[in-house]
């Protein structure tokens, strides 16, 4: 292309200075426009954090609505903070602590090792996503919400350490989620119209079973034990027990409405948080006991043998031993968002609205992290990996799903064009 004037070679130069503008204020690994996911304002919310602590305890992980994704030693001391361009909603730590995975509102993956290192990054993921990794890090799901105005597009995907999305399925309406750490299988529970809510098995992202549960408007919690074998999922007016198969090994109906649910590593107990109690089955749903709190329980968890429950209602969390007995409680200075914890109970971790998180270890002893008052390194995106087939010989595509969420970057490189598109039809410029 020549320009057929002098004006032309000057409207050329400005047109190239505008272009270098823009590429300079689209910020790298965000996306441009919001219409393609649900209107999402982190500050109506105030920031909450999502925590996950490795079994171990010595590692806990964070992400934040401001952006920040991080690790943290058991004392709260930062090993690694970075700060990326969009809300994290998912955070996700190996048993041992060597792979941390975040994911982002608009569907970007970050994937590091131990030391903070970017292993690689991926986007299109759709909206709001949720990670979840096996207990080596070799494996894991992320769970993803459609696009704005098409509920029809929630998806499962299933990846390897290495970047690649080995598959993926559509599950409508996702309300919530779980992975079991020694075993590839995840669970999620759906939302929809009243009495048309399923639980659904997936292996490698591969539907196994789905099983309706006849009640309420959505199933609002579900949990899995790590050989896969047990699996809870309630909704507010029942708790149903499902073996890896999908069998219906029982269900009950709790006197107050449920919220929240966990299960031991190993499978053998179910713990339940309602509006006023916190309830303790064992796996045949023998009810061993309940204990009283003021309020909804809104997150619940448990230690991998059953033996330490921690619980939040209101701005308290709360610490008991495998019998009911309180060993302790907190009062927190903000709604708790998040709960987790170590697999031996030894250290548990609430995030905060307010950009806040504590790590608390098992004899009650606190410490609050605000992390506006942690430097925070910008975050070096890596070259997105392409995803490999199952021989692991030729790259392909990465499977996205159709419908799915572009790629952040989509959206500039599309404003750009036609804003070149709009500069050439005004300039005059001919082709020669």
């Amino acid at each position: 292309m020549q320009f057929g004037n002098r004006n032309g070679k000057t409207m050329e130069k400005k047109t190239l200075a505008i272009i270098i503008i823009l590429l300079s204020i689209i910020p790298a690994g965000s996306a441009l426009s919001s219409s393609i996911c649900n209107i999402f304002n982190a500050q109506l919310i105030g920031n909450p954090v999502e925590t996950s602590v490795a079994a171990d305890g010595n590692t806990v992980a964070i992400g934040g609505t401001g952006g920040v994704i991080g690790a943290f030693t058991h004392n709260g001391s930062p090993r690694w903070v970075y700060r990326t361009q969009d809300n994290i909603t998912g955070i996700a730590i190996s048993d041992d602590g060597r792979f941390i995975a975040a994911a982002s509102y608009y569907g970007d993956l970050f994937y590091f090792d131990a030391d903070g290192d970017l292993l690689w990054n991926d986007s299109g993921f759709g909206c709001n996503s949720r990670v979840a990794l096996s207990d080596d890090g070799q494996r894991g799901y992320v769970f993803s919400d459609g696009q704005s105005g098409d509920l029809t597009r929630d998806t499962v995907f299933y990846f390897n350490s290495n970047g690649t999305i080995l598959s993926h399925v559509s599950v409508s309406l996702i309300s919530s989620e779980a992975m079991s750490s020694a075993d590839s299988m995840a669970v999620v529970g759906t939302r929809g119209s009243y009495g048309n809510n399923y639980v659904v098995g997936i292996d490698k992202a591969e539907i196994q079973w789905e099983n309706k549960i006849p009640q309420g408007w959505s199933i609002s919690d579900v949990a899995i034990s790590e050989d896969s074998n047990t699996i809870a999922a309630i909704e507010p007016d029942s708790v149903t027990v499902f073996s890896r198969s999908g069998k219906n090994l029982w269900n009950i109906s709790p006197e107050y409405l449920a919220r929240s649910v966990a299960v031991s590593a190993d499978g053998r107990y179910i713990t339940v948080g309602t509006q006023y109690r916190a309830i303790y089955f064992n796996r045949s749903g023998t009810r061993l006991w309940e204990y009283s709190l003021p309020d909804y329980i809104n997150h619940i968890r448990i230690s991998g043998d059953g033996q330490k429950i921690a619980a939040t209602s209101g701005n308290t969390m709360y610490y008991l031993d495998g019998n009911g007995t309180r060993l302790w409680q907190h009062q927190l200075d903000n709604l708790p968002e998040s709960l987790s914890m170590s697999g031996d109970g030894s250290v548990i971790t609430t995030g905060s609205y307010n950009n806040t998180f504590t790590i608390f270890n098992e004899t009650g002893a606190a410490t609050g992290i605000d992390l506006d008052t942690i430097s925070a390194k910008p975050i070096v995106t890596v070259r997105p990996v392409s995803a490999v087939n199952s021989s692991g010989s030729q790259p392909v595509p990465s499977p996205r799903p159709p419908g799915s969420s572009p790629t952040p970057l989509d959206g500039g490189i599309m404003i750009i064009a036609i804003g070149i598109t709009s500069l050439i039809g005004i300039s005059g410029w001919n082709r020669k």
